[in-house]
């Protein structure tokens, strides 16, 4: 099983997009009010949490062998903190 965080985005989605080619199965870390339409139609498996979460990526990560982590909070607004709890 592979996890994808940011899967909803333009990296994430290429990524998914791209395993999903090669016929390997998928996990998707997606916030709750994140728009899967694009997901659904790609054979994935949903994982409900947040990259700031550490019980939801606990649970994500279970049974996962490979993590693309490709989430990251964007803008130019917000203390360098939230940016960095999200990346590092």
């Amino acid at each position: 099983m592979n996890l994808v965080t940011g899967a909803t985005g333009l990296l994430g989605s290429h990524i998914v997009e791209q395993l999903r080619m090669q016929d390997k199965p998928v996990r998707a870390l997606v916030r709750p009010g994140s728009d899967r339409s694009w997901l659904q139609t790609q054979q994935v498996e949903f994982a409900q949490g947040d990259i700031t979460d550490p019980a939801s990526l606990e649970a994500a990560c279970r049974g996962v062998e490979v993590v693309y982590h490709s989430a990251a909070k964007v803008g130019d607004w917000g203390r360098w903190e939230e940016f960095q709890r999200g990346t590092i």
